[in-house]
């Protein structure tokens, strides 16, 4: 509401706004961000883009993002993904695993469509990235890599990603794992996911039982989307269970 009124009141607002992205403040940069969003004139859109790979502060830059989404690569090539990694390099977000206990070397590989498995880096980039995401969806930079990701040959991948989640007690914060395991998994995952479900539903864990059933939507194959059905259709009368599906942007 203050950064509208902000556009609204003050005719130099977009001016000092792209002044305020070079500031040492984080929080300084992260509110002109906000009030950039206001914007869609070519100035903000090229201070935006040029600032993407300058900023550290993952808050303000998520906002820059959003603001230039529509003009980003629908299906981009791999020099558009391999400067998109390189970027996170050169600002400092690849040096350590996004959780301590989750060391990607450790993981089966990620493999892209041609068969080839993926970079320690391009996989740490796309954990770090998910972890940005605080609902059951795709984050904006992770899906360029979860496209050119072959699911079939992903799958262990994506099954050990859910056990170190269930392992870790399926908290909240590590949801992304789930999501990141339904986005890269195939039906084998589908299978583990929907029996994981039924544990959390019959142990009285729904919020864990409704991001099960969100990662069964956003995983979007026939078979999840029919087991999606089934628990609207069995849990509908029943007020303490939450995991009706509710609208989600599946990928």
């Amino acid at each position: 509401m203050v950064t509208r009124i902000v556009v609204e009141k003050d005719p130099a607002a977009e001016s000092k706004a792209i002044e305020l992205l070079g500031s040492k403040s984080a929080d300084t940069r992260q509110t002109a961000a906000l009030i950039l969003t206001q914007f869609s004139s070519p100035a903000s859109a090229a201070a935006i883009t040029n600032a993407l790979n300058k900023e550290s502060n993952d808050n303000a830059r998520d906002i820059l993002l959003q603001a230039v989404a529509g003009s980003l690569p629908v299906t981009p090539d791999k020099a558009f993904i391999d400067a998109m990694v390189e970027g996170a390099r050169g600002r400092g977000k690849l040096k350590k695993p996004v959780e301590e206990w989750l060391d990607e070397s450790s993981l089966p590989p990620v493999y892209d469509t041609a068969g080839n498995p993926m970079s320690n880096d391009h996989v740490r980039f796309l954990l770090y990235r998910m972890s940005r995401v605080k609902e059951m969806r795709s984050d904006i930079e992770a899906r360029y890599i979860i496209q050119i990701a072959d699911r079939d040959k992903s799958a262990p991948f994506a099954q050990a990603l859910l056990k170190i989640y269930i392992d870790k007690e399926a908290k909240p914060d590590h949801k992304y794992l789930v999501a990141l395991a339904a986005l890269l998994g195939d039906d084998t995952v589908v299978d583990k996911l929907r029996t994981t479900t039924n544990n959390w539903i019959e142990g009285n864990r729904f919020k864990m039982a409704e991001y099960g059933v969100g990662a069964l939507a956003l995983q979007g194959s026939n078979k999840a989307l029919r087991w999606v059905e089934w628990y609207s259709r069995k849990y509908k009368a029943k007020r303490q269970m939450s995991v009706l599906p509710r609208p989600l942007p599946l990928k």
